[in-house]
């Protein structure tokens, strides 16, 4: 048994799926991508008997469990992800410790749970060097070794995988965003400037999530309604405002044609009722 195959298979016996990337381009070497990556051992001997020197492959999002904060490093580009995240530390506060990997170049994979925030990869959206891999991506992970001879490797394989700060999951969530509601996700006040009243942090992260998420089903005038629904027990709870929520859907049903297709943006509006449920 290689010590690729060996490290591929040691992941699985914490219920992390894995597939081959090719060690040149790091491209999937299996049909579909990471859709394919899997707990199977049969299939994991089958792949790496075929590419020996494949590194490893692990998505992220709900089938790991986890979500990874790519710092770069890329001196030919003169991409420095260290410096953008020293900047955003100093404004938000320092990142807590967790299960993180050195890149060949000498970059960071900051490894963090996933708690059901609808986190996407995203390329520099947070800031100059600084990636995220969230649902739908995947990140190379250690003892992998590139073409070249360099290695991933684990800074501290002992550390433990943390939840990320409130504030570094709502620029993860923003930058996962398009259109009206990433105006919305960011801001952490009221419309009327306000402070916002949350239980705690990580309850006003997932506020937003479902703000978000729910903003992003809208198709029709029917989700258009159950959205105000469910966003109404938030309201009720108050995590959002009432104010807030209306201009989101508004914002919207506007971004995806409900407005447009269905007639006048006040036939469109939910009702109070609906909106702020008893």
């Amino acid at each position: 048994m290689t010590d690729m195959l060996k490290a591929a298979l040691n992941y699985t016996t914490d219920h992390t799926p894995v597939f081959p990337v090719n060690f040149a381009d790091k491209h999937p070497l299996c049909p579909h991508g990471l859709k394919d990556a899997t707990l199977d051992e049969g299939q994991i001997r089958t792949w790496w008997r075929i590419y020996p020197c494949a590194m490893i492959g692990i998505p992220t999002g709900p089938r790991s469990g986890v979500w990874v904060l790519d710092v770069d490093l890329d001196d030919s580009r003169g991409i420095d992800g260290r410096e953008t995240m020293a900047r955003l530390e100093s404004e938000h506060g320092s990142l807590p410790l967790t299960l993180c990997s050195i890149t060949p170049r000498g970059g960071q994979h900051r490894v963090f749970r996933w708690t059901g925030i609808n986190i996407r990869s995203s390329t520099a959206k947070i800031g100059p060097g600084i990636d995220v891999r969230g649902d739908g991506g995947y990140f190379v992970a250690p003892p992998s070794v590139r073409v070249d001879g360099m290695s991933y490797r684990w800074e501290d394989a002992s550390v433990a995988i943390v939840e990320a700060p409130a504030w570094l999951s709502e620029l993860a969530l923003a930058a996962s965003s398009n259109g009206a509601t990433r105006r919305v996700i960011l801001d952490l006040n009221t419309p009327d400037g306000t402070p916002r009243k949350s239980s705690s942090a990580r309850d006003h992260v997932w506020a937003r999530a479902a703000l978000q998420r729910e903003c992003d089903a809208l198709n029709t005038n029917a989700a258009l309604n159950v959205a105000a629904f469910n966003l109404g027990q938030i309201v009720a709870g108050g995590e959002l405002t009432e104010q807030e929520v209306m201009m989101a859907l508004i914002d919207g049903a506007e971004a995806c044609g409900l407005i447009v297709e269905y007639g006048d943006p006040a036939s469109s509006r939910p009702s109070t009722a609906v909106c702020a449920p008893a």
